[in-house]
């Protein structure tokens, strides 16, 4: 990592800046590539546009991958703050406005004959999408699903694809005709069709509406009752996907008994203050290397489910913190988990 920065700051800006100038930016292969695949040999890049502020972004990203995802964002931890010349990022971009042009086989592709059909999943917050383009129904299925997900990147970016779409499916006969008006075309259960820009904005307000006035992700509350009738009380941050923090990919796990029961096995008031404390007084110590994403309480006991930094000491701090604990003995694991598997029930 700090090798590929050295050689960036010294020289590889400059150098790729100047390439792209002149029109030569493929010369640039065999100095960009090997030391992409220093970092690792799976990680892809390439060089775009760059966002407002700078005229071009490189970009490292693991291509949707979960596994590499810690290694993109580590990567990215470590670069040089974003100039005139140069952003990074460890994730694809969305594109301008510009609508997109893409050859595909015999195929010439314009965005804006896309249309997208999208359904919002309101439990696991996210949108279901289903694209089509004409050209779709003459493509073979690997191809559409291809082009779908290029479609998606583009229009979004990696990082929003992942984190908002749920569901994603090609279409090969044509979806229900848009009408002009998005507003007339959107109901109220958040289900709408459009062009690849209208499916922008209904993702944009799928985000927004998650999260408090001052952009704090919200968190959501569910309760389950057994046949036995024990209640289970379980409070998640939304989104719950490691696309927001991938470098977060060590699930910890803490089992923290509670003195104060209510009937319903929920921790009472004392307990639930001693429990708001150890929450806050954690992630106050441990940020940005340790999160807590979601906690379940049942039975006199409160699960916590953190994500950390496996290269920082935030497990064994969490796991020194929990052994403090004074309601009775806890239980602590910790397991690697770059796909946010260990909370997938909750979301």
């Amino acid at each position: 990592m700090d090798d590929f920065w050295s050689w960036w700051t010294q020289e590889g800006a400059s150098t790729a800046a100047r390439a792209i100038s002149n029109g030569t930016a493929e010369r640039l292969v065999p100095l960009i590539a090997p030391r992409v695949r220093a970092l690792h040999p799976d990680l892809a890049w390439e060089l775009a546009p760059g966002p407002d502020g700078s005229e071009h972004v490189l970009v490292v990203t693991a291509e949707g991958d979960p596994k590499l995802r810690a290694h993109a964002r580590r990567w990215l931890l470590g670069a040089p703050p974003p100039d005139r010349t140069w952003a990074y990022s460890d994730s694809r971009l969305p594109g301008d406005d510009e609508p997109l042009q893409l050859s595909v086989g015999d195929h010439e592709i314009t965005s804006d004959d896309v249309v997208v059909a999208w359904s919002l999943d309101d439990r696991h917050d996210c949108l279901d999408v289903t694209v089509h383009h004409p050209a779709m129904a003459q493509m073979p299925e690997q191809v559409r699903q291809q082009l779908t997900l290029v479609l998606l990147d583009h229009t979004l970016g990696e990082t929003t694809v992942e984190t908002w779409i749920g569901g994603i499916e090609s279409a090969v006969g044509p979806l229900p005709t848009p009408v002009a008006d998005q507003d007339k075309n959107d109901d109220d259960d958040g289900d709408g069709v459009g062009g690849l820009p209208q499916l922008r904005a209904a993702v944009s307000a799928l985000a927004d509406s998650r999260v408090d006035d001052d952009g704090t992700p919200i968190w959501k509350l569910a309760e389950s009752t057994a046949d036995d009738g024990s209640v289970t009380l379980a409070l998640f941050r939304v989104p719950l996907r490691s696309a927001s923090a991938p470098h977060l990919e060590q699930h910890v796990e803490l089992t923290l008994p509670f003195r104060h029961v209510t009937e319903a096995g929920l921790p009472d008031a004392p307990s639930l203050q001693a429990l708001r404390a150890f929450t806050d007084e954690a992630e106050a110590a441990l940020s940005p290397h340790a999160m807590l994403v979601a906690h379940e309480s049942s039975a006199g006991r409160r699960v916590l489910h953190f994500y950390v930094d496996p290269l920082s000491d935030a497990g064994e701090r969490l796991r020194q913190r929990s052994a403090a604990w004074s309601e009775g003995p806890s239980e602590f694991r910790s397991t690697p988990d770059p796909a946010w598997e260990q909370v997938a029930h909750l979301r």
